[in-house]
């Protein structure tokens, strides 16, 4: 799968990133960390939806497979406009 780059944040500019859920992210359940991705901004904080990378079988081979899915979805959503047709 190629890569798609981030677009700057469409409120403020800023640097876009892809992360897991984690400890780091304050007011979401311990039980999500490290099983959703999600894409947001660092500078001012708005974030998409949250998207699961985990698979309940705990296959290494299906959750690299997942977390690559989540990450695709994650990023196709930030890169969402307005003015996209």
């Amino acid at each position: 799968m190629s890569k798609i780059e981030l677009k700057p944040c469409p409120f403020c500019g800023g640097k876009a990133e892809v992360s897991f859920v984690s400890d780091k992210v304050p007011y979401v359940l311990k039980k999500y960390h490290y099983k959703y991705i999600f894409a947001g901004c660092r500078k001012c904080g708005i974030v998409t939806p949250l998207y699961n990378a985990f698979n309940k079988t705990q296959s290494p081979l299906k959750n690299e497979a997942n977390i690559e899915k989540a990450k695709q979805k994650a990023i196709i959503t930030w890169n969402r406009r307005a003015d996209n047709e």
